[in-house]
């Protein structure tokens, strides 16, 4: 039997804490830069009709077949357009990105259009920051868009963003583990409409009664440490915070799926607890949550694999995506050029086209055979049953304008809450009660 690879505590802790500070701190310089930003925005002239265009477009993927793609809808945009003479795509790394496109703008010298992660959607929107594509996306059968997905990116008729890439959350599992423990897999228990966050937690301590191994791995505690409720809390009908601006993470539904979840961890101990590697690629762990594109990393290996929706619970079976949007930025010296580029790269065709690489946003192409049948990982059986409809039915991850501030303010009572013998009602009441002056404002 394999055994879990061993962490320091010390050491985990020093490179969790480091980590968390440095991702934390840069967040907060991007707030601060967003406002000198704002300040500035809507600056730049326009171009005269005739003069001729430059544009640039940041993105954090240096994939040669995403660019390649790219550059050929670049291609295509400027055979139609001959006052644009070239349009340069500036790829970025994704662990600087926010920092060094808001240095960029803020050096007055901004892109034109580029990607953006649904976490700083809010703040940049709020910050004056980004374009109204609205009336260019009219252009391009606006209706087209699924609703529940455009929903986070909109201010009444305004659109400040078109998400290129809506990956829902789902769960990946090992069926050759679950057979080896003699319980079902979460497709047969889906079929039998039994796949319940209970009963999955029942399966799980089975899983690791019998084979040692753990069930389950949640959202990074050390990544991602808001996201690691959500799964739970979703399926309770529990959120963080509200559109409303109120705190809703101590919710008697959110406490209730917390301590589920708490409970899974610390008294099942069937689930990977923060500080251990234990990975379910490398086949040490039973099932895990996570988005589609980890589906590349199952190409090659020796063991039988599936796909499901996230477990369902009281509020009935959630739906939790990821986003990345495509944006003009305000201060664009093209500005009415970059939100035409924009809309000419998400219209129908150039999104079946992305849809190869991306999971899409308008309901022609998430019905269409292309991105069905065109996953090279998941059959289309798998993406028509479950990938689709977790995409149309889904909340989009936490996110707000103060994001980075609420996640700083959140560390020290998200370290005590995954703890043994944690009172999850006390420590969501304390942090609740910190998130409200940030969440109000």
């Amino acid at each position: 039997m394999k055994r879990p690879r061993a962490v320091c505590p010390v050491e985990e802790f020093s490179r969790r804490f480091s980590m968390n500070f440095r991702k934390m701190a840069a967040g907060l310089v991007v707030l601060m830069l967003l406002t000198t930003w704002a300040f500035a925005a809507g600056s730049s002239e326009p171009r005269a009709e005739a003069q001729a265009a430059d544009l640039t477009f940041t993105l954090w993927s240096g994939n040669e077949a995403h660019l390649t793609l790219f550059r050929s809808i670049a291609d295509a945009y400027m055979a139609q357009d001959p006052n644009v003479r070239s349009v340069t795509y500036q790829t970025i790394p994704h662990g600087s990105y926010l920092e060094r496109i808001t240095l960029q703008a803020s050096g007055r010298n901004a892109p034109d259009a580029g990607w953006l992660f649904e976490r700083a959607g809010t703040a940049f929107m709020d910050a004056g920051v980004l374009l109204d594509l609205r009336s260019a996306l009219n252009r391009h059968d606006f209706d087209d868009f699924a609703p529940a997905i455009l929903s986070l990116w909109q201010r009444g008729d305004a659109v400040y963003g078109v998400p290129f890439s809506t990956s829902p959350m789902v769960i990946f599992y090992n069926a050759d583990m679950f057979s080896e423990a003699g319980v079902p897999t979460p497709t047969e228990l889906q079929a039998r409409g039994e796949w319940t966050w209970e009963r999955f937690r029942e399966v799980a301590r089975t899983i690791r009664e019998r084979t040692g191994k753990f069930a389950y791995r949640g959202p990074a505690f050390d990544e991602t440490p808001i996201r690691v409720m959500v799964p739970t809390m979703a399926a309770y009908g529990a959120q963080v915070w509200d559109d409303a601006g109120n705190v809703t993470v101590n919710s008697p539904e959110a406490i209730r799926a917390i301590q589920l979840y708490h409970d899974m961890l610390f008294r099942d101990q069937s689930v990977v607890p923060p500080g251990n590697l234990s990975d379910f690629f490398a086949g040490d762990v039973a099932s895990t949550a996570t988005f589609i594109s980890f589906a590349a990393q199952l190409a090659n290996v020796d063991w039988e694999w599936g796909i499901a929706k996230l477990p369902a619970g009281p509020a009935g079976q959630p739906g939790v995506i990821g986003q990345s949007s495509i944006v003009a930025f305000s201060r664009s010296d093209n500005p009415e050029v970059a939100a035409d580029f924009v809309a000419f790269m998400t219209n129908r065709e150039n999104m079946t086209r992305l849809a190869q690489f991306f999971p899409p946003s308008r309901n022609s192409v998430l019905e269409s055979d292309t991105f069905i049948n065109g996953n090279p990982h998941i059959s289309g059986a798998l993406m028509a049953s479950v990938i689709v409809p977790s995409m149309q039915a889904g909340q989009v991850l936490p996110v707000h304008e103060q994001y980075a501030n609420l996640l700083l303010t959140a560390q020290p009572f998200l370290d005590r809450l995954w703890r043994p013998g944690a009172d999850v009602r006390a420590v969501l009441n304390e942090l609740a009660d910190a998130w409200r002056p940030i969440v109000a404002n």
